[in-house]
């Protein structure tokens, strides 16, 4: 036991809490207060019960895009994973953001065009070449086809509907082959910035590794 812990000095908040959550401490830091927030708060309404108080996933609130990596930064040192999450869409520092928090050390979940991408590979499909509007219009068709229901941007529910009329598994598959097949196709990562992999996302990592580590821990 250490000194101040003997003399009865707690530790800062930060270091209890990146303690306690023994499965990871997730900051979401988001470019609008729609489909990416309720995305992750039905995440972690997801996971099995006996794994919630082990892992903590927090959506920060709505920031603008150009300050996402400020932002990020600025609260690095009290989570352990600090992602930042936002589309390709009109964003036009959309590769300078990517490289300005990767040398950060900050983790980039962008989807291009945008977020709805990565929710059509729920459905088993991930088109290449459509813009945002034509891409929200496509998953708008998918989505009232295997659920019956229109699609919006501020449904709270855009989660469980996902996983119970998608396949989230096949999803990240999916998004993981796309991406490595755009790596496949050019010499350096550099050659062909995310900007121009349309259509891609890398959602599949931050989901792939939250439910990796929630499987882990209850087998």
């Amino acid at each position: 036991m250490s000194k101040k812990e003997r003399t009865g000095i707690k530790k800062p908040r930060a270091q209890r809490q990146m303690k306690r959550y023994e499965l990871g401490n997730y900051r979401i830091v988001t470019d609008t207060d729609n489909s990416e927030k309720f995305f992750f708060e039905g995440l972690k309404k997801s996971l099995p019960p006996e794994t919630r108080d082990k892992i903590e996933i927090v959506v920060s609130k709505k920031v603008r895009t150009k300050d996402l990596v400020d932002t990020a930064a600025d609260i690095i040192e009290n989570f352990k994973e600090t992602w930042i999450v936002f589309d390709r869409d009109r964003v036009p520092d959309f590769d300078k953001l990517i490289q300005k928090a990767n040398c950060r050390g900050i983790n980039v979940a962008w989807s291009n065009p945008c977020i709805e991408i990565w929710f059509l590979a729920y459905y088993g499909t991930m088109p290449d070449g459509m813009d945002s509007v034509q891409c929200c219009a496509e998953f708008g068709r998918v989505f009232k086809k295997f659920t019956g229901e229109s699609y919006t941007k501020n449904d709270d529910g855009i989660y469980r509907k996902l996983i119970s009329s998608g396949d989230e598994k096949n999803a990240i598959k999916i998004a993981d082959k796309k991406y490595k097949n755009w790596i496949r196709h050019c010499e350096d990562i550099e050659v062909i910035p995310p900007s121009k992999m349309n259509a891609c996302t890398m959602m599949f990592e931050i989901v792939g590794e939250i439910r990796s580590k929630t499987v882990q821990e209850l087998e």
